[in-house]
């Protein structure tokens, strides 16, 4: 199952369609599907894989019609909004969950560790 949500961070649609995720280690997760409806790139797209969800940003869409209309999506992880902000030097003392609290504060992510994970959910 895959959950669309708008630029506002808005459901605005479920689809039923398999899609192709990779994981590769040191890299970015990505996300691949195919339907027949139209969205813009940035909304989000929310995949669980395994009991997990993870979060993706659309990239690129491919349209492509033959009998009939349909779009091919390519997501990447959405942690890549992060990629162009810099990050000041603040230089946190502590430990690392102090150090990645300093570095995230300004963005809409913040970190949760393996323990804190599981009793979130």
């Amino acid at each position: 199952m895959i959950f669309i949500y708008n630029r506002d961070e808005v459901q605005i649609d479920t689809l039923n369609v398999k899609p192709r995720f990779i994981r590769e280690i040191g890299k970015l997760n990505t996300l691949e599907f195919e339907c027949e409806k139209d969205y813009e790139k940035g909304f989000r797209v929310v995949y669980e894989y395994k009991g997990k969800p993870y979060e993706f940003i659309i990239i690129d869409q491919r349209y492509e019609r033959d009998d009939k209309v349909s779009f091919r999506y390519f997501c990447q992880d959405s942690f890549i909004e992060n990629s162009g902000v810099p990050i000041l030097d603040k230089r946190p003392t502590g430990s690392y969950k102090v150090a990645l609290s300093v570095a995230l504060a300004d963005s809409r992510w913040e970190l949760v560790t393996g323990s804190d994970y599981s009793e979130s959910v």
